[in-house]
């Protein structure tokens, strides 16, 4: 009994760890360069920014729309930030290089226009429980130098 306990407790198993399957999303030319991405927690959309714009693309069909900006943001300052947890909205946000301060948008994928949440501010992360957005606010010479939470 004890020999098999030995050999049994002795006896290795090597665990097979697969290779990680790479899928192309976009194939942009090397004039229009991909600046920013977020993927849905669901894993079933990407959004992306390049130089024409903000983009969101359907992953199972390759359906892409674009997304507009809020009227005065240029499409090549409006980019994608984190999503919420349930895939059906994300936060967006201007970019401070147009001169002016930053903001952060609300986008929901059941339709309807960008909801502003804040200006001044970079949206980083949102809650599990979807209750309050992280964001960084008050933009100086050296970036920005405050931490904020705000409900959702």
């Amino acid at each position: 009994m004890a020999l098999s306990v030995t050999l049994w407790i002795g006896r290795k198993e090597t665990a097979v760890v697969p290779e990680p399957k790479l899928t192309q999303l976009t194939a942009n030319s090397s004039d229009n360069p991909i600046d920013d991405m977020s993927v849905s927690p669901d894993g079933e959309y990407l959004a992306y920014k390049d130089l024409k714009g903000l983009h969101l693309k359907l992953l199972k069909t390759g359906e892409i729309r674009d997304v507009p900006p809020p009227q005065g943001v240029p499409r090549w300052a409006w980019g994608p930030g984190p999503w919420f947890p349930d895939s059906k909205a994300l936060l967006m946000g201007s970019s401070s290089e147009t001169g002016r301060h930053p903001s952060i948008w609300k986008f929901s994928l059941s339709g309807g226009g960008p909801h502003k949440i804040a200006d001044d501010a970079l949206a980083w992360a949102i809650s599990p429980d979807v209750s309050m957005i992280a964001a960084t606010k008050r933009l100086g010479r050296n970036g920005f130098r405050e931490i904020w939470l705000t409900d959702s």
